[in-house]
């Protein structure tokens, strides 16, 4: 399996969440280190004052990061509801690169009231591409955007990620649809009690359209 880059928890916090979450966080950040903690540290420390003149100066730095996490957050964001708004029918969802696919992908699942991480690697191919959080249950998700059948192997590997995670299910879609080979398996994992779930490209359009009726911030 090829080695992936994880995206960072603070960019999915800042795109998951509402819009006011960045700026909210950049002043709580500004008024905890550049107020309430120099307060704290010049009563338990009254004799060292050098840490004073760095205080402001490093909660504006420190504000600046969150606030410029957040534009690039909700930059993202808007590509990504862009992107599924867009779409129509699933020659709409071939015409993606596979980037724009997994971006399509999370804002779907997003809108379904999933908290989702996206890999945000360089590979597209293989892995678990989407990480989606709901009811403290977690869901891993595998993207094929190819016009050919997915085939057994991939939901096999999938499976196994789930099981070493232990997750409470696995999703793979597909664009190109299944081959009898991995729906067959996927079946059989699921009268195994193994949540093992295939998405098509008539199923994605579906959701997509459903998606497109429930927008959120």
């Amino acid at each position: 399996m090829p080695q992936q880059t994880q995206s960072f928890p603070l960019l999915d916090i800042l795109r998951d969440g509402p819009a006011w979450l960045g700026p909210v966080l950049a002043v709580k950040a500004f008024a905890m280190v550049g107020i309430a903690l120099p307060i704290v540290l010049q009563m338990a420390l009254p004799a060292k004052q050098s840490f004073m003149r760095l205080a402001l100066p490093g909660a504006a730095f420190l504000a600046i990061v969150i606030m410029a996490a957040w534009l690039f957050a909700r930059a993202q964001r808007l590509g990504e509801k862009r992107t599924l708004d867009g779409v129509r029918t699933i020659g709409d969802v071939q015409a993606l690169g596979w980037q724009r696919f997994e971006a399509l992908l999370a804002e779907a699942f997003r809108r379904e009231g999933y908290t989702v991480r996206r890999r945000d690697g360089s590979d597209p191919d293989g892995g678990i591409d989407l990480r989606l959080t709901k009811d403290r249950q977690t869901t891993l998700v595998q993207c094929n955007h190819w016009k050919a059948k997915a085939g057994a192997p991939i939901v096999r590997e999938l499976l196994g990620v789930v099981v070493a995670e232990q997750a409470h299910a696995g999703i793979v879609v597909a664009s190109g649809g299944f081959t009898k080979q991995a729906i067959g398996f996927a079946a059989q994992a699921t009268q195994q009690g193994q949540h093992v779930w295939l998405i098509d490209g008539d199923e994605l359009v579906a959701m997509i359209l459903k998606a497109q009726t429930r927008d959120t911030a």
